[in-house]
């Protein structure tokens, strides 16, 4: 089992992005939404959130995530979108991802404006 472990993360490693030129690209939803995929599969295994440390695509996802909680607890203005209290980055992942599908028009945009109007579609205001 740990020769399994090993490999798959060896694996992984390997399907990690190389920098270089593209890091100035603009990321684009569809880069978001192959990320979060990423993540979405792999977190259903026994050992998925290990592969964090070693695989680009959970960093991007999770940090993402991540910033759509701070920028929500932040917000003083009218809000795009309106999370629960308690949430937490690994829960709004399956949300985003299941939004990309019934939007993917959204995901042409930047990651920054399609996840906040992705978000927004699965956690309106009220």
């Amino acid at each position: 089992m740990k020769q399994v472990k090993f490999l798959i993360v060896f694996l992984l490693t390997l399907s990690c992005a190389p920098a270089g030129a593209e890091e100035h690209a603009q990321v684009t939803g569809a880069d978001l939404q192959r990320d979060c995929q990423f993540v979405a599969e792999v977190s259903n295994l026994p050992w998925g959130w290990e592969v964090s440390d070693v695989n680009q695509s959970v960093a991007v996802c999770q940090s993402y995530m991540n910033k759509m909680i701070e920028q929500q607890t932040a917000a003083r203005a009218k809000k795009s979108y309106c999370l629960p209290q308690d949430i937490n980055p690994e829960q709004l992942i399956p949300a985003f991802m299941n939004y990309a599908h019934k939007y993917p028009h959204v995901l042409n945009k930047d990651a920054d404006s399609a996840v906040v109007e992705l978000m927004g579609k699965a956690y309106p205001c009220k």
